[in-house]
């Protein structure tokens, strides 16, 4: 990491601040959709939910991305990227960063990937099925929790990080 000071770290953690935000608004406006409690659904609020739910996963995967370039200084290659960089958040990687998310969080994301995918790629005629929806949006509240409690960690490890390297300047 030679080269880099504090004030790269500063601007990474404000940009992870905005991300998180956007992640958070993402998932407000799915909940949103779901304060009349409704059990049935007409195939344009189908396709409404599938695509919120898509943005969801996608605005979690940019603070990924954006992890990989500026800390990790590398992005996965390959056609199986987007989950080698989920899974590639949970390793610790030694004088670089701990871990990001947790196994159990890993495993919950993972099944929002996933839905994206088979959303985008899958689907034929293209609105899902709400059984295929319903565990993902019920789960939406604790997930956003949890990614909230383990990237405040890591925005804790960044202000460390930043704290240090203005002591060696």
């Amino acid at each position: 990491m030679t080269g880099i000071n504090g004030n790269h770290y500063r601007l990474l953690i404000a940009e992870l601040q905005s991300d998180l935000e956007a992640v958070e608004k993402v998932a407000e406006e799915i909940h949103s959709a779901f304060r009349d409690q409704k059990t049935s659904f007409s195939n344009l609020e189908l396709a409404g939910i599938a695509h919120l739910l898509e943005n969801f996963y996608t605005a979690v995967e940019d603070v990924m991305l954006r992890i990989a370039s500026r800390v990790d200084k590398s992005l996965p290659p390959g056609e199986k990227w987007h989950k080698d960089l989920l899974h590639r958040m949970t390793l610790r990687i030694p004088e670089v960063r701990p871990p990001v998310f947790d196994h159990r969080l890993f495993e919950a994301l993972d099944e929002y990937r996933r839905f994206r995918h088979r959303s985008r790629h899958v689907y034929r005629p293209p609105i899902p099925e709400w059984s295929k929806m319903k565990h993902l949006v019920e789960n939406l509240n604790e997930n956003l929790l949890e990614i909230k409690r383990q990237m405040e960690l890591f925005l804790d490890f960044l202000n460390q990080l930043v704290l240090s390297l203005e002591e060696d300047e």
